[in-house]
């Protein structure tokens, strides 16, 4: 499929808004018991995604790198923002295998002139729950928000922990390696 809107398919698919943007999908996806309670379970094949000019609903990237900022220097207020949680990027790119119903990627990387995102992510399609890790890497600082602080965090690999629910994930900054890869 070329030129899909990723929200209203997601919306249609999974009950809940979990990204927006338009790309092009390629599925090779074979289910073994189409009919049984739980068809997902038997799922297999690849996925190659690549989307752009969209954002990823329920993570806040940019947040993780405030907090991140804040383990590292502990005199650094993080700010608490009440707004909807959401990544805007530029680029998607998935490319991932599924098996028994588990997505595991082979390639998962986010990008906007800001951040580069990438990891290692698997997903149960069948109980819509994620375990992995992501890591952020603010390339570059808005004009805006230009400070000191902010430049300690350029180009650092901040890691991120995912698991539990796919739609409102556990997320949490591996405070080891993050002090080790500063």
């Amino acid at each position: 499929m070329t030129k899909i809107q990723a929200g209203p398919l997601l919306s249609d698919l999974a009950g809940s808004e979990l990204l927006t943007g338009i790309g092009n999908l390629n599925i090779d996806l074979k289910i073994d018991e189409p009919f049984s309670e739980t068809p997902l379970k038997t799922a297999h094949g690849h996925i190659d995604y690549n989307l752009g000019n969209g954002a990823i609903y329920g993570v806040d990237v940019f947040g993780m790198i405030q907090q991140g900022l804040s383990l590292l220097y502990p005199e650094i207020e993080q700010t608490q923002d009440n707004a909807i949680k959401k990544t805007t990027f530029a680029l998607m790119k998935i490319d991932a295998n599924i098996n028994a119903g588990i997505l595991t990627t082979n390639v998962f990387k986010v990008e906007s002139p800001y951040l580069l995102i990438s990891g290692d992510v698997s997903i149960d399609l069948a109980n819509m729950t994620i375990d992995g890790t992501i890591e952020p890497m603010l390339l570059d600082i808005p004009e805006e928000l230009i400070s000191e602080k902010y430049k300690k965090l350029l180009n650092v690999a901040i890691p991120v922990s995912l698991s539990g629910s796919l739609l409102e994930p556990s997320i949490k900054i591996d405070a080891k390696k993050l002090i080790l890869n500063t």
